[in-house]
């Protein structure tokens, strides 16, 4: 794992500016207020895409976040992942979301009150969302398979920008790279879905977790 440049770590640090002033921050020299939030029985992509922001989080800032599953809809800050028929939370802004259903994957990334929204029309979508706040947000890259592929930024402190709404939908159904196509390689089979990726793995349980097709 690369940390990303000095200017990068100091614009994002800088966009936290923008934050909700009465939101604490996502975290602040290790410590935090947020929790993720998942289904309390949640299917095998929406409790990847929770270990997955976790692990970023703390990477990037040292510090952990805790992953609650839970169906009910109370006040505190979380980061909630999910989609309209696994979250009551989410279900209650699908139409602002504008999570429509169909074959294409559409993932919407949303700051509503005290709740950062990480949702999909369908939980393979709800896993893109949380890899688009992660590239959009912090910058995160996976150029290519492997820990040496992956560039972070190193931030103390952050917080979440109150005005994050972007709802979008994939242009193909189907995005592919074949590398794996004979053999089996986890490494490059998980930096295929940290970009976008959703055909081309090989191994059933990486394909069975990411819900890939």
């Amino acid at each position: 794992m690369f940390k990303a440049p000095a200017l990068i770590t100091a614009l994002l640090a800088a966009a936290a500016v923008s934050a909700a002033a009465d939101l604490p921050p996502l975290f602040d020299k290790g410590k935090t207020a947020w929790e993720i939030r998942i289904p309390a029985q949640p299917n095998a992509p929406e409790q990847y895409a929770a270990e997955e922001l976790q692990a970023t989080l703390r990477k990037i800032s040292g510090t952990e976040l805790p992953i609650t599953l839970d169906d009910a809809i109370r006040p505190g800050p979380a980061i909630v992942i999910g989609t309209p028929q696994s979250s009551r939370e989410i279900a209650q802004h699908a139409e602002i979301l504008k999570l429509t259903a169909g074959t294409h994957e559409v993932l919407a990334v949303k700051s509503s009150g005290d709740k950062l929204l990480l949702a999909g029309n369908q939980p393979r979508a709800a896993l893109y969302a949380v890899y688009s706040f992660l590239r959009e947000e912090l910058s995160c890259r996976w150029f290519w398979p492997g820990d040496d592929g992956e560039f972070l930024p190193t931030l103390t402190a952050w917080s979440i920008p109150a005005n994050l709404d972007r709802t979008s939908t994939a242009a193909f159904r189907y995005r592919e790279m074949t590398p794996c196509f004979l053999h089996r390689h986890v490494p490059t089979e998980i930096w295929m879905a940290r970009n976008f990726l959703n055909r081309g793995s090989r191994t059933t349980a990486i394909r069975d977790r990411m819900g890939l097709v």
